[in-house]
């Protein structure tokens, strides 16, 4: 019934004579009930209806159960929030002289009216056989609560139906409750099952499951658990987790959690609490620190400190660079952390040997050793091609250069050596310089072969002559990086410097200066060549008879003039060696080996 008093169509029951009524007050609805045996009209469902301010109200008049009323239902399509109110009922008798009565029933029908709906619309069930339903974009979570309402059923539903956002909108006439719940609930993807009148709600694949999950045991219970240690805020979600089918509310200020369930359910969560509400564990003993010292052999103590990083306090730290050791302050377990860091990166780095030769060949050298540059080659090197000697059976690799070329020997350094001590003894080679170094892995290595030049000049200032050296010669800078599998990547920077003209108007020479920055990676044991840098040498020669040559005009017929054209090129050649620790041999065994040998490598055997 409308709550704006527009009621005109209770007269469908005032009009007959000989009738009983009764109000009933559900959920925000009046809903009134009359026995159908009282009514001339034939038995059968039959619905009104009424439009008042655009909210259309219904009366729903269904076949009861046997000694029940006919009941009837009201709607208002306006809203469909559900309100679980208790259920109020008002009797009002009417008896037989309608004239005498009509007004008094009208009058308590209207105030009833108006003190109970309200402007929210609401679906009714009546709790006869059969039941009727018009719903309009309803909630299927309370479709389901209103049934089960009727039923006398309480309703546990699963995460999935509570997340189920699609609206209902259906009619059902005459239908039993049972019937019903099962229509609406198939028709979206759900069903129920009934245990001890606790209807529960899930997707069929789930119920089962579910059901099992939820532990009825019997009547609901309500009581408050109190804590003592742990927090009632952080229990709550651990038993909500366990015990789906438990109401459980905290409450803050006594640090207890206001739980609703089962009685067995209630005695489960009461032991699950006591075992979470237990005392912090007490504090672990304190070790008082100590101080202990840690030599390092081989890397830099405050570069380990670095490679740390965050794996202990830097303030337990302290390095020491004139021992080179740590001095750490912590507990025992801090500084076995820290022996057993330093142990791990605490370890030599691997050493490679380098030997250098300087030369300065002629063009049958050149042959000997194997080196063909292509004829375009100029003291401009722009890039030397691969070669193959089929005399020799070298296989020379080369690669681009600016002004140095590059050229790979696949030899090893044996047969690098005997090759250069034929080409020096026949006069075709002179050895410049052959220096050997030693650095570790990654560690850049200079070797510097020249001179320093003087370049005089005149202070104005002062008036006497200044002299400022510079060097020219050979700077060749060499870093190896090695690699597991027996080669060595070198990082070549070779500059080659010498002395030219002096500049015109000036008291300076021009220093021309070669330079090249390579990469090149070559199993150890093997010759780097690195050439490209050619002088040419021109030798005016007199031969004469002595006095008789000497004689002004007719000397020039006692002389003989010739004019010789030398040409060479300097070439530098690196050998890597890597050094291994072989645990019966000396340092100095070893280097002397490699002295005399030229090489020291892992197969030493295959030599």
């Amino acid at each position: 019934l409308s709550s704006d008093g527009n009621n005109s169509y209770l007269d469908i029951f005032l009009n007959y004579s000989n009738v009983n009524y009764k109000v009933y007050v559900s959920n925000g609805l009046t809903i009134v009930e009359v026995n159908q045996k009282d009514l001339p009209e034939p038995p059968g469902p039959k619905t009104v209806y009424a439009e008042s301010k655009g909210v259309r109200n219904y009366i729903v008049l269904s076949a009861p159960e046997e000694g029940s009323g006919v009941h009837s239902e009201s709607e208002s399509t306006k809203n469909n929030d559900v309100e679980n109110k208790a259920v109020e009922v008002k009797k009002v008798e009417v008896k037989k002289h309608y004239s005498k009565t009509k007004s008094d029933v009208k009058s308590s029908v209207k105030n009833t009216v108006k003190s109970s709906v309200k402007d929210s619309a609401s679906n009714v069930v009546s709790k006869s056989k059969k039941i009727t339903l018009d719903l309009v974009d309803a909630t299927l979570v309370d479709t389901v609560r209103l049934i089960t309402e009727n039923l006398g059923w309480n309703v546990i539903f699963a995460p999935d139906v509570m997340k189920y956002q699609e609206k209902l909108t259906m009619k059902l006439v005459n239908v039993e409750p049972e019937k019903a719940l099962k229509m609406i609930l198939l028709a979206n993807g759900f069903d129920y099952k009934i245990v001890n009148e606790i209807a529960y709600v899930a997707t069929p694949d789930k119920l089962e499951k579910f059901q099992q999950d939820i532990k009825v045991t019997g009547p609901m219970k309500t009581q408050v658990i109190n804590l003592e240690n742990a927090s009632a805020r952080e229990i709550e979600p651990i038993v909500k987790a366990n015990f789906p089918e438990a109401s459980v509310q905290v409450v803050e200020k006594t640090n207890s959690l206001l739980v609703k369930a089962p009685v067995k359910t209630i005695v489960d969560i009461k032991n699950l609490v006591g075992q979470l509400d237990v005392p912090p564990p007490p504090p672990p003993p304190v070790t008082p620190p100590v101080t202990e010292v840690i030599r390092l052999n081989y890397a830099q103590a405050q570069d380990v400190v670095q490679m740390m990083g965050n794996l202990v306090p830097k303030e337990a730290l302290t390095v020491d660079q004139r021992m080179n050791s740590l001095i750490v302050t912590a507990t025992p377990d801090i500084i076995d952390t820290v022996k057993s860091f330093v142990k791990a990166v605490d370890v030599p780095m691997p050493q490679v040997a380098l030997r250098l030769h300087v030369l300065l060949i002629n063009e049958g050298a050149q042959r000997a050793l194997g080196v063909t540059w292509n004829q375009s080659v100029s003291t401009n090197l722009q890039e030397v091609k691969k070669v193959y000697d089929n005399n020799s059976g070298w296989n020379l690799q080369t690669g681009p250069s600016d002004y140095l070329g590059i050229q790979l020997f696949t030899r090893s350094m044996l047969q690098f050596q005997a090759t250069l001590n034929y080409v020096v003894a026949n006069g075709d080679t002179k050895i410049l310089a052959a220096p050997y170094v030693m650095t570790q892995n990654r560690q850049q290595a200079e070797i510097q072969i020249g001179e320093q030049f003087p370049l005089i000049y005149t202070d104005y200032r002062t008036g006497q002559q200044q002299a400022q050296y510079i060097n020219v010669g050979i700077i060749l800078r060499i870093t190896p990086e090695i690699s597991p599998d027996g080669y060595v990547t070198l990082q070549l920077n070779p500059e080659v410097s010498e002395v030219g003209e002096i500049i015109t108007g000036t008291q300076f020479p021009r220093i021309l200066t070669r330079r090249v920055n390579n990469m090149v990676r070559v199993k150890q044991g093997e010759t780097v060549l690195i050439g490209g840098l050619f002088r040419e040498a021109v030798t005016d020669s007199i031969t004469k008879i002595p006095l008789l040559g000497d004689i002004p005009i007719i000397g020039e017929f006692f002389k003989a003039r010739s004019k010789r054209k030398d040409k060479s090129e300097l070439m530098i050649a690196v050998t890597p060696v890597v050094l291994v620790d072989l645990p019966k041999l000396e340092k100095t065994e070893q280097y002397k080996k490699i002295e005399d040998k030229g090489l020291k490598v892992k197969d030493a055997d295959k030599y």
